[in-house]
């Protein structure tokens, strides 16, 4: 356990941007391995250690400056969310060159959209609901546009304050509100295909944020473990474009 504890670690995503991190390693010759399917930790050929954590708990941990810790990889939404930083680190080409990247982005039922002459905006939002994963995010999407944001919980159909909207934080499947309520026609989220959004009858109505793949340093390393680093860094950076 003290050789496990004291090996340089780098935290990546679980979920599906963990299928895209494992091979993208193996790519730039990091090599990855576990014992056990359901083990967190993946033993590599190079230096380091990698440790799954929840993609939105990344930078969190990160900001612990917890030993041996030295960075960790994750979707630029999960940075964005925490600390309001757009691209964070250095980018990992995870995505090749022309390949559509994920993207955060507002989206509203089609009878919203033609109840609001087939071009809503996020202004038209005024008064309604929007269901979210990233309700910082989509506090300052709307503060932005000089909008006033409330954060539930809220009856659904009170009346709200003029040129208000309420968010309503979710912890996934942002589009069942907008199914049960027309008080709640629209979502933010991270959007990839595009086809879950439009089995449910939505559809995109703004672009908030295309989403890139960071790598980003820990609080507080000491100059051996920085020097670790900056060799990752240089391996993880650089793609080959097939």
């Amino acid at each position: 356990m003290k050789e496990r504890l004291s090996q340089p670690k780098i935290l990546i995503p679980s979920g599906e941007l963990a299928k895209r991190i494992t091979p993208y390693l193996a790519e730039v010759g990091i090599r990855t391995s576990r014992a056990d399917q359901r083990s967190l930790q993946f033993d590599t050929n190079a230096e380091v250690t990698l440790v799954q954590v929840r993609p939105s708990d990344i930078p969190a941990v990160l900001s612990l400056g917890l030993p041996g810790v030295l960075g960790g990889i994750a979707g630029s939404d999960s940075f964005l969310e925490q600390s309001g930083v757009v691209n964070p680190g250095i980018e990992i080409p995870v995505y090749k060159r022309g390949e559509r990247r994920p993207r955060i982005a507002v989206a509203a039922t089609q009878s919203f959209v033609e109840a609001n002459g087939g071009g809503a905006t996020l202004m038209d939002l005024s008064g309604k609901m929007i269901t979210t994963t990233l309700p910082e995010m989509t506090k300052r999407a709307f503060e932005e546009l000089g909008m006033k944001t409330t954060l539930y919980p809220q009856t659904i159909g009170e009346k709200e304050e003029e040129n208000t909207v309420t968010i309503f934080p979710v912890g996934g499947k942002t589009e069942a509100l907008p199914l049960l309520s027309d008080a709640c026609p629209a979502v933010l989220d991270v959007v990839d295909s595009g086809d879950t959004l439009t089995a449910n009858g939505l559809e995109v109505i703004k672009d908030i944020h295309e989403v890139s793949v960071r790598l980003v340093i820990a609080s507080g390393l000491n100059e051996e473990n920085l020097a670790i680093f900056a060799q990752l860094e240089k391996v993880l950076a650089v793609r080959k474009d097939k």
